[in-house]
């Protein structure tokens, strides 16, 4: 049997070490050029996003006030009040002097015939505030009937024999007669403010007529009619406040509003009950709803306009919080700029 013998000499087949492969160095320009086109892209896309599908607006934080001023020149001889101060209706606020009564060496004044012109403008104020008052019943009894034609229109509406067009209409007429109620009213506080005075002012004349000419009745007293607080006293004691000069401001603390001022290509987007957000100048947000606007077009506040070009005319949209909670906070942004946004479309 044949003998088989392996090769003894050393394989002529070596292995080799594979040469360490060099790392890959980080592209930094390529990471920094992808993040900047991220960042730009994000901006961009918000950008157009915001212009398109959000509406943002200017707003200035506001509290009705009741601007104290007189129709013709007084002095002020004593101030009972200090700015920031609470007041309650019924509190005195401060003495002044008519200048009929200051001024004793005019020759033509005659008590008389003061006296006559006082007792017509008296007649015929209390014949403007019955006619007002006839007014005032006829838009409350307006408001009522649109109520009750509401609720007819809703019934019709679940009937489908009505469409959300007419309720619409409905609301919009009532919120026009509500104005209409809101400013007669008004009309009629100013009409008992100036009747009063007359009415002071009648009695002082008396007290002449009878030989009495001192300074216990030619002092006269302002009363608050309203609670708030005393906002800024404009004139010092013993200094002459002339006509339509403004003393001082009564600041409601319960009437909190933001007057938001839009663009009237969003008159359609408005509507009473709308929550919108706010942007406060500490950075803080909050909600609030639309109160109530005035369909009238008012110009944009001088703050707000841009310069070198036509002056714009927006509508002026009243914010209210949604939660009373909320006021606390609103008044510490007393006159301050805030944003005003909402979606341009509702889902």
């Amino acid at each position: 049997m044949q003998k088989f013998t392996f090769q003894k000499k050393p394989s002529l087949i070596r292995t080799l070490k594979e040469p360490p492969r060099k790392k890959k160095k980080v592209n930094w320009d390529r990471i920094i050029f992808l993040s900047l086109l991220f960042v730009g892209g994000f901006f961009i896309i918000r950008h157009i996003y915001i212009k398109v599908a959000i509406i943002e607006v200017e707003g200035q934080v506001e509290l009705e006030n009741l601007q104290v001023e007189f129709t013709d020149d007084i002095r002020i001889k004593k101030i009972l009040v200090k700015e920031g101060d609470s007041i309650v209706a019924g509190d005195t606020l401060f003495a002044y002097t008519h200048r009929l009564f200051d001024d004793r060496d005019a020759s033509s004044f005659s008590i008389n015939s003061q006296n006559q012109w006082i007792k017509k403008e008296i007649l015929n104020t209390q014949k403007q505030i019955a006619n007002l008052n006839s007014e005032l019943a006829f838009w409350k009894n307006q408001i009522n009937n649109y109520e009750e034609e509401k609720a007819k229109t809703l019934k019709l509406i679940l009937l489908e024999v009505y469409t959300q067009e007419q309720l619409d209409q409905v609301n919009q007429r009532q919120f026009l007669a509500q104005q209409k109620r809101e400013v007669v009213e008004q009309e009629i506080g100013h009409l008992y403010f100036h009747l009063n005075k007359l009415k002071n002012e009648e009695a002082s004349m008396v007290n002449l007529s009878t030989g009495g000419y001192n300074s216990s009745f030619t002092n006269s007293l302002y009363i608050s009619p309203i609670n708030g607080i005393a906002g800024k006293i404009n004139v010092e004691p013993n200094e002459v406040c002339y006509e339509k000069e403004n003393v001082l401001a009564v600041h409601k603390i319960d009437q909190l509003s933001i007057e938001a001022f839009f663009p009237q290509k969003y008159i359609d987007r408005i509507y009473t009950g709308r929550i919108v957000d706010i942007h406060f100048p500490d950075g803080t947000k909050g909600k609030g709803k639309i109160h109530k606007f005035n369909i009238a077009t008012i110009e944009l506040p001088p703050e707000f306009q841009k310069k070198y070009e036509p002056t714009q005319r927006t509508i002026l949209v009243s914010i209210t919080p949604i939660d009373a909670d909320l006021k606390k906070a609103w008044k510490n942004f007393y006159k301050m700029d805030v944003k005003v946004t909402m979606p341009m479309y509702e889902f």
